[in-house]
């Protein structure tokens, strides 16, 4: 019996001391938990201040809207001040989204598109602020149904889309400008695919297609020689050529003349970004040039072979031009003539009358006719000159072109032919009066005969009359 009470009592013993124990486990355990719901409040407390921190500081307006009328439900300082507030309690009370999206339908149009794919990025729009004013917004958002609201970021993207605008504006001025230039331009990009080229590049090439923005310039113009193509590649590594007078030959086995420079154009960078092609089609003028060539040459055979004499004078009188038959006539070359006046040649009683004469090519028909003695190897000749005024854009006399003839021999014929004329008058005149004369002796003649006759008759008749007499 006494046994069984003392292992009772130890059993008792070791149950109290067991509670005693368990209850400094729960104390401790309490107090393991108390240390964790603090040390977690204080982790969520801080948590919260760094979301609200980051949420009032952020750079972008962050928000949440109400998806069935918009009504700003939360928003940042940001929001705020982007639409005109001057607080975020103010923007949140005041702002009502009905009426201040600028463009009709366009709030519509976002609550579309994110209740279809349940978000939306960058979705632009324009808004009023509180001052009326309008701005540019981007931003992008998330749809909670269940919540029913829409939470998301926003940014002013005014000054964006202006630099943007000006920028399509600048953009149009150019093609504008290109387009319209006179001469032919083409600017490439570093791939070598137009990005603007103007009406006359087109005409130039022969190029039907209407659009060739984006296209290969290898692609439009195939035919391009493979030294162009090397050229093009050594202008995209900075170098600038140009050439005064090529060619090429087009696919139908015409050549084509052109005067060209090709020049690199940098971005903001200064990386190289494409060239710019400056060219000039000049089939037409070398065409024209060789004509003129092959008609230089023939006019310089008829100048060379012809008898007549031609000069081309400045409005100095300075020799731009002297035919061989000229030279020759005054025994010199062309370097002793030309950029010299002719005026110390002329006879000095004829200088006056030459000078009057040039005077009239200054008003119309711009043309003269001057006969001159002049000092040539073979002493002073007789010259006839047609001169006519060459005359510039203003109608200015610039060059007068002289054709000249030696008429030395055909005034001397004509001073022979008037001291024949003269002696032939005197001789005349010699033989007017002696026949003169004999008329008069005639005439006196004739008076006296017929005083005679006269006499005659009168005695006849006196006879007549004796004899009637006598009879009766």
């Amino acid at each position: 019996m006494e046994s069984h009470e003392k292992e009772s009592e130890t059993l008792r013993l070791e149950i109290e001391q067991l509670r005693k124990e368990n209850k400094a486990q729960e104390k401790q355990i309490q107090a393991i938990e108390d240390s964790c719901k603090l040390r977690v409040n204080e982790a969520i407390k801080e948590s919260r201040e760094t979301y609200l921190n980051l949420f009032q500081n952020a750079q972008v307006g962050l928000f949440r809207t109400r998806i069935t009328d918009g009504k700003i439900l939360e928003a940042n300082h940001q929001i705020a001040k982007m639409f005109g507030y001057d607080s975020r309690d103010s923007f949140i009370w005041e702002y009502k989204t009905e009426g201040n999206y600028v463009d009709k339908g366009t709030r519509e149009k976002m609550i579309d598109e994110i209740s279809k794919y349940g978000s939306i990025q960058n979705f632009r729009a324009r808004f009023y602020k509180k001052d009326k004013t309008i701005f540019w917004a981007a931003y992008s958002a998330k749809v909670y149904p269940d919540k029913g609201w829409i939470e998301g970021i926003v940014e002013d993207i005014t000054q964006q889309v202006t630099i943007q605008q000006e920028l399509i504006q600048w953009k149009n001025l150019m093609q504008y400008i290109i387009q319209h230039d006179p001469n032919a331009i083409s600017v490439l990009d570093k791939n070598l695919n137009y990005i603007f080229v103007s009406e006359r590049y087109l005409q130039d090439y022969g190029i039907k297609e209407a659009d060739i923005i984006g296209k290969n310039h290898y692609e439009v113009i195939p035919e391009i020689p493979q030294k162009w193509r090397e050229i093009h590649q050594r202008v995209l590594q900075g170098e600038i050529l140009k050439n005064e007078d090529d060619f090429f030959i087009r696919q139908n086995g015409k050549t084509e003349y052109t005067r060209w420079e090709c020049r690199p154009y940098r971005n903001t960078n200064h990386e190289i970004d494409g060239i710019i092609l400056y060219t000039e089609v000049i089939t037409k003028r070398k065409t024209a040039e060789q004509a003129l060539i092959e008609s230089e040459a023939k006019y310089r055979i008829l100048i060379e072979n012809q008898t007549d004499l031609i000069v081309k004078v400045d409005t100095k009188n300075r020799f731009l031009f002297v035919s061989p038959s000229y030279c020759n006539l005054f025994g010199k070359n062309e370097a002793e003539l030309l950029g010299k006046t002719y005026m110390p040649l002329v006879h000095p009683d004829d200088l006056a009358h030459t000078e009057e004469l040039l005077k009239t090519l200054q008003q119309p028909p711009h043309t003269t006719y001057i006969e001159q003695r002049a000092m040539t190897k073979n002493g002073w000749q007789w010259l006839a000159w047609m001169d006519t005024a060459i005359l510039d854009e203003k109608g200015k006399m610039k060059e007068i072109i002289g054709v000249g003839r030696n008429i030395t021999q055909r005034k001397a014929a004509e001073e022979e032919i008037l001291t024949l004329k003269e002696k032939l008058e005197i001789e005349v005149k010699e033989k007017t009066k002696e026949l003169q004369n004999r008329i008069l002796e005639l005439e006196r003649f004739h008076q006296a005969t017929i005083d005679r006759e006269f006499r005659i008759k009168e005695l006849l008749n006196r006879i007549e009359e004796m004899e009637v007499q006598k009879k009766t």
